[in-house]
């Protein structure tokens, strides 16, 4: 079976130890996590998990079979790949004088959509958000570039519908 990315939302209690619980689950199965997210839920006694893992179909559902058992789990979504878009979140810095200089690398950043964040005296900061393939595809194009540094986020998973 093939690995790729899966994200499950688990609606759990809002209890002492409940991360705790679920982390050893994906332990136990010896399964990295890729992306965590916790967010309310209008019942104040739940919150929502989101997790996002890199590996295969049967693994998963191994993983989902021991997080039923938990009584700190109310409920488990598994997100089919059309319901769910991986983005990530990529931070570029470089000093003001090369980028001055660097006419392609100005036409590069604007047709990629990226905003300038911050602004210093020697240096300029630029930020992309977008799908997996685009920070991926546009990192691979400035790699080459003398003066860049380049920071990303993990893996975020945001839902669809």
């Amino acid at each position: 079976m093939g690995i790729k990315l899966f994200t499950l939302l688990l609606y759990i209690k809002n209890k002492s130890n409940t991360l705790l619980s679920i982390t050893n689950v994906f332990s136990h199965w010896n399964t990295s996590i890729s992306s965590l997210s916790l967010s309310d839920t209008i019942e104040y006694t739940e919150s929502l998990l989101m997790i996002t893992v890199l590996t295969n179909k049967s693994r998963v559902e191994d993983i989902v079979n021991n997080l039923k058992t938990l009584e700190e789990v109310n409920r488990i979504v598994i997100l089919n790949p059309s319901q769910i878009a991986h983005h990530k979140l990529a931070l570029f810095k470089m000093d003001l004088e090369s980028f001055n200089k660097n006419k392609s690398l100005q036409d590069l950043l604007m047709g990629h959509e990226i905003n300038a964040v911050e602004f210093g005296h020697d240096f300029i900061v630029f930020s992309k958000s977008g799908n997996v393939n685009q920070i991926n595809k546009l990192k691979e194009k400035l790699k080459s570039l003398s003066g860049l540094e380049y920071l990303e986020s993990s893996i975020v998973p945001v839902q669809i519908n």
